[in-house]
């Protein structure tokens, strides 16, 4: 049986050193373009420690029925194992840095 989306993330907390930041959106209210574009380009980047999901609730309602998500977006980072902050809604570039800095550094 082959593992879903779920499965992957939570194997990712649970096993990997680095925080784990999972953003939820979706294709149909995209409100959010650039955030969306900013954590594509940093999954995509090798430079960072940190391991990044992005997830389109529309595509994934179980991955939202599992994180309890009810306003989109949101954002959620895992450290140790443990859900360690979690924002809704909009974000701009430079609260998009500052959760990056959170999920690094405290």
């Amino acid at each position: 049986m082959s593992k879903d989306i779920y499965d992957n993330i939570v194997d990712d907390i649970v096993n990997n050193k680095f925080p784990v930041l999972i953003y939820f959106f979706s294709t149909k209210l995209i409100i959010d373009s650039k955030a969306l574009e900013f954590f594509n380009n940093l999954k995509n980047s090798k430079k960072n420690n940190i391991i990044i999901h992005t997830i389109d609730i529309d595509l994934n309602s179980k991955v939202l029925s599992e994180f309890e998500i009810t306003t989109i977006p949101a954002i959620i980072c895992f450290k140790n194992n443990k859900e360690y902050f979690r924002f809704t809604g909009t974000q701009s570039k430079n609260q998009l840095s500052t959760i990056l800095y959170l999920a690094f550094y405290k």
